[in-house]
């Protein structure tokens, strides 16, 4: 399976490749286990709609930029103030 579903609290689907997926330590541990998140549905109730497509952006972001080379600008990965704590508690549980 490529593609791994990630749910948001609000009921949301959002589709992302898993290899992308996989940056995410907690999502990694979810997808490599025997439990039913591994078949490639992960539902993460703790995130909005919106802290989990900044998420997802950040994840292709990173995954995207992540063999650049000095010579390559790198673009600055925006955040609003407004989610900026909730996007923090997000990636720290999420390992990003």
């Amino acid at each position: 399976m490529d593609e791994v579903s990630l749910v948001s609290g609000t009921g949301d689907v959002r589709v992302v490749k898993r290899e992308i997926a996989m940056q995410s330590e907690t999502l990694k541990r979810m997808l490599e286990s025997s439990f039913l998140e591994s078949q490639g549905t992960i539902k993460l109730a703790e995130f909005d709609t919106k802290i989990l497509d900044k998420v997802i952006e950040y994840m292709e972001y990173a995954y995207k930029y992540k063999d650049a080379d000095e010579d390559i600008e790198v673009p600055e990965f925006e955040v609003s103030p407004e989610i900026s704590l909730d996007l923090l508690l997000a990636a720290d549980y999420l390992g990003i």
